[in-house]
Formats: structure tokens, C-alpha cells, sequence
């Protein structure tokens, strides 16, 4: 027989720690993700029948940087301020709502990403006064009680909401107002191009963002999945992309989710023409929504059903991207080439030149301007993560592409990390060519990465449809030479964020090239004086 426990059930607080909302912030965020995600809440909050304006203001007050962001919704009251403000509480996403918000996590992550301090004043139309939230994140957390004050203030417009953030974690780097306006006019183009939403970023109207293809392919797409319809539509771009700007944009209530997926195909050379849209309403998105749950049925069956659907695009996409032969000769001489290339990008007179540049450019960049005007945050996400981040997300190439806006957020030492890690990279690189037919308005040559870690392989296509070729007929093998060189460094510009850098490094490749030809001819010359002697 077993004793009876004399211990009783208890039950215990299990309140999250006050910190919780500062640690919500820490999400591998960018500023202009980060602003999306307030964006969203304004256009959730359009008055019916009525344009919504949203303004978007970055830059600095008495010598300090903020963020604001401003629109003429709504509004809340203060009972609607204060359930925003509650971790996971929304009254947004009930069966049937077309609202873009589901999760109640996108103000307070968003505002807590971008600074230490923010502010919320929101009025109602019908309402006498506004209302005035302040959240300061080291006396929110000192203070250890989920509680904030909220206060009555005359109204300083009709109805909407602004909300200021202060004390910033992220850095207002040069070119900040151009990634917000790219970004806004790719993720709320439909809001925008509907007339439903007008958005300005520092005075600067945002353009929704149209992707140009070849009408004769545009096909439109209707079918359901587990009952939930999937509408959109695929076609060619009139240009292939070598970057891997191609795929699907995922949508969700008219709200662009996720760009460039690779729904129903695999991304190759072959298939860089593949763009489209699928609104998919109805399907499990993240609790941050920046991607759709890949891990559930519904996912799985589309993919599937876009393999079929895609299948005479992705024909025609091959037809346009069949790679041409070169003659038996011709071949043998690129292949020599590729292998002087890659001894070139091992010999270490090169290596030296290119550290040598990165260091003018990181001098550049420190006597440019003066002393950086902004602290550097010591929260920046880890290095190998990004280039994680990259090699999945399809950047350039198909690398982590490295925003040269975006280097001085970064430390010396993060900067010559990556350096080091993408000169080792060119060491081992596998390089492949060839030629294909991409179409006239298509760029002269296109290159992309595929493959990670040691298995990378840079794949450069020159196009042979490019008028140029035609016009200089008996060069084309010195052009193709030269868009290998050009890919490479490219490649290993755009990697470590040195952009402005790719003539430079192409004319050291093509420089050590030439050396080590000189070198092996001048070598034979000598050996067959001594033979002849």
C-alpha cells in the first residue's frame, strides 16, 4: 500500500518578467521592417470610404535622432490604448476580418526594436480630448509592474495616431529614407495603388513598385488548397535576374508578406524569369508576420500545385535561357581562363591588394563626413547569422548581400571579419560559365551563387542575345573573359558591402591575370633559349 502525499496543489503566478517587452524588441529586424509593422496598425485603422495618409519622419532634434510615424486613421480611445500595449493582446484577426494585424505584438516589438523611449497620442473623432502614452524602457523595467500611464491631452489633430521613438537602438544611416520608400512600395503597393493609402517618407511620396513582364505569359491563377483559395498570378519578366530578385511575392489581406519565394520551382539561371503574386488570405503566417508557415499541409500541397502550374512557364523560361555552345576551341580556351581566374584569386600579392582597398574604404568612410554622428548600437545581430540569412533569403547573387549604407553600423572588427571570410571564400570558389539566350533587353550578363560553405559555385551567363555581341562580333571571347572577371568581383564586392570598390577590384584580378601570363610566357621564353643553347 502507498503512503498518501500530504503536499496540496498550489497555484502559482506565472506573469512574464517586465522585461519581456524590451526583449520582444530584439528581433533581427531592419528599420524599414520594423516601421512595416507600424504601418500595418494605420492601415488597419482606415476610415471607411476615406484615403488613410500615413507619414513617415527620420532625422534629429537638439542634436538627438528620432523616428515618427504619423497617420489620420481612426484613432484609439484610451481603453483601445491600453489593450495595445498588453503583450499578445488584438482585437484584430477574428474570422472573416480582413485586417492585417492578428497577433498584438507589432507595436510593442516594433517600437521597442527601434528605441528606448516612444510615445503614442491618438485621438477619435467623436472624442473631446487625445490621449498620451509615454513607455520609457529603463524605469518601465525598474519599476517592475506591467502597468504605464495614460493621460488626457488636447487634441492635436481630429482622429489618427502618432507615435515618436526616441533614444534610438538602430542607427539613421545615410540612405535610410531611400530603403523605407523601396520597401513600403514592394510590402502596401496594392493599398497604394488602389487609392486606399497615400504614404510619405520625409516629405518623399512612396511609388508602388510594378514589375514589368512579358504579356504574352501572364497567367492568371485560381485554385483552392484544403478549401482555401489561392488567387494571384505568374509570368516572365522581361528581364532575367541574377540576383535572385525573381519568385513569388506572398500576400496576405493586400499586405506583401514575403518577397522572391520559390514556389513550385528551384531557382537556377534557367528559371530567373519566374515572377508572380499569391494572395493566400487564409494561410498561417508567423507571429511577426515576416513569412508564411512553411511546416504545415496547406503549404506542402501548394508548392505542389504550383510544380503543375508553373510547368509551361518554366519551359518557356528554359527556352529563353537555353545556354548556347561554344566551339570545341573556345570552350577549352574559357576553361583555361576560369582556371587562371581562380589562381589569380589565390595568389597572395592579390589577397594584399585587396586588403589594402578595404582598408582606403574603411579610411574613406571614417574622414568622409567627420566623426559618425550616432552611437553604435552593441545589440547588432551575429555576423555568421546574416550571412545565414542571406544565403536562404536570396540577395545578390545569391550571397549575403552587404547594404554599403549599412557598414557603419558595424564594427572594425565585424567588417574584417567578414573580409577575411570572403577572401577565403574566392580561394575555393568554384567558377562556371556559359551562354544563353535571355533576350535583347536583358543585361549583358547575369551571375548568381549557388551552393553554400565549401560546395559554392559562381555561375556566370552571358547573354549572347545582347545587341552589343552582335555589334562586336569578333571581340565576344574578350567579352566573355571580362564578365567573368566583372561576376567575380562583384561577387566579392557586393558580399562585404564595397560596392563602389567593384572597377578597383576588377582591374586588380585582371591586373595579377596579366602578371602571371607574363610571368608563365616570359618563363617558356627562357626555357627555350636555354634548351636551344
Amino acid at each position: 500500500m502507498t503512503a498518501k502525499s500530504s503536499a496540496a496543489a498550489t497555484v502559482v503566478d506565472i506573469t512574464p518578467d517586465v522585461s519581456l517587452l524590451k526583449k520582444s524588441g530584439e528581433v533581427n529586424y531592419r528599420i524599414p521592417d520594423a516601421l512595416a509593422e507600424l504601418a500595418d496598425n494605420a492601415v488597419d485603422a482606415r476610415i471607411p470610404g476615406s484615403k488613410l495618409h500615413i507619414e513617415v519622419t527620420t532625422g534629429q532634434k537638439d542634436k538627438k535622432s528620432f523616428i515618427s510615424i504619423v497617420d489620420d486613421g481612426t484613432g484609439m480611445s484610451s481603453e483601445a490604448l491600453a489593450a495595445a500595449m498588453v503583450m499578445g493582446r488584438s482585437g484584430k484577426g477574428a474570422k472573416g476580418t480582413t485586417t492585417i494585424g492578428e497577433f498584438g505584438f507589432g507595436l510593442k516589438t516594433a517600437c521597442s526594436n527601434l528605441g528606448a523611449v516612444f510615445e503614442i497620442v491618438t485621438a477619435t473623432g467623436d472624442s473631446d480630448n487625445a490621449w498620451r502614452l509615454r513607455y520609457d524602457e529603463s524605469k518601465f523595467i525598474s519599476g517592475g509592474k506591467w502597468e504605464i500611464e495614460i493621460e488626457p491631452i488636447e487634441k492635436p489633430f481630429d482622429h489618427g495616431t502618432r507615435i515618436s521613438i526616441g533614444e534610438l537602438k538602430v542607427n539613421l544611416y545615410p540612405g535610410v529614407k531611400n530603403s523605407i520608400l523601396e520597401k513600403f512600395g514592394k510590402i502596401f503597393k496594392h493599398f497604394i495603388s488602389a487609392n486606399e493609402v497615400e504614404m510619405l517618407v520625409n516629405n518623399s511620396e512612396v511609388v508602388p513598385f510594378v514589375r514589368d513582364t512579358i504579356k504574352d505569359y501572364d497567367t492568371e491563377i485560381a485554385f483552392e488548397i484544403n478549401g482555401k483559395p489561392v488567387r494571384g498570378w505568374a509570368s516572365l519578366a522581361t528581364k532575367g535576374s541574377g540576383r535572385g530578385q525573381y519568385g513569388f511575392d506572398l500576400i496576405r489581406h493586400n499586405r506583401v508578406v514575403v518577397e522572391h519565394v520559390k514556389l513550385g520551382f528551384k531557382p537556377s539561371s534557367t528559371t530567373s524569369r519566374l515572377v508572380g503574386e499569391l494572395h493566400l488570405n487564409d494561410f498561417s503566417v508567423t507571429n511577426n508576420k515576416t513569412a508564411f508557415r512553411d511546416d504545415t499541409d496547406d503549404m506542402k500541397q501548394l508548392h505542389d500545385k504550383m510544380e503543375e502550374v508553373l510547368s509551361d512557364l518554366k519551359r518557356e523560361n528554359r527556352r529563353l535561357a537555353n545556354p548556347g555552345r561554344f566551339a570545341p576551341k573556345d570552350e577549352a580556351e574559357v576553361e583555361e581562363y576560369i582556371s587562371d581566374v581562380k589562381a589569380a584569386l589565390k595568389d597572395d600579392d592579390l589577397q594584399a591588394d585587396l586588403d589594402r582597398r578595404a582598408l582606403d574604404a574603411d579610411l574613406a568612410d571614417e574622414f568622409a563626413d567627420g566623426p559618425v554622428p550616432f552611437d553604435v548600437p552593441s545589440n547588432d545581430a551575429d555576423d555568421d547569422d546574416a550571412e545565414d540569412a542571406g544565403e536562404n533569403g536570396g540577395g545578390g547573387g545569391g550571397g549575403i548581400i552587404v547594404d554599403p549604407r549599412d557598414r557603419r553600423s558595424e564594427t572594425p572588427s565585424v567588417r574584417q571579419q567578414r573580409h577575411n571570410r570572403v577572401k577565403t571564400q574566392l580561394r575555393n570558389i568554384v567558377i562556371e560559365h556559359q551562354i544563353a539566350h535571355l533576350g535583347r533587353e536583358s543585361l549583358y550578363k547575369v551571375w548568381e551563387v549557388e551552393g553554400v560553405g565549401a560546395k559554392k559555385k559562381l555561375v556566370v551567363t552571358t547573354n549572347q542575345d545582347h545587341p552589343m555581341y552582335t555589334a562586336i562580333a569578333d571581340s565576344f571571347m574578350i567579352w566573355v573573359k571580362h564578365n567573368i572577371v566583372e561576376a567575380v568581383a562583384e561577387f566579392f564586392t557586393e558580399t562585404t558591402g564595397r560596392t563602389e570598390q567593384m572597377l578597383l577590384i576588377k582591374s586588380d584580378i585582371l591586373k595579377h591575370i596579366g602578371k602571371m601570363t607574363l610571368e608563365m610566357s616570359e618563363g617558356i621564353a627562357s626555357a627555350e633559349v636555354d634548351a636551344a643553347g
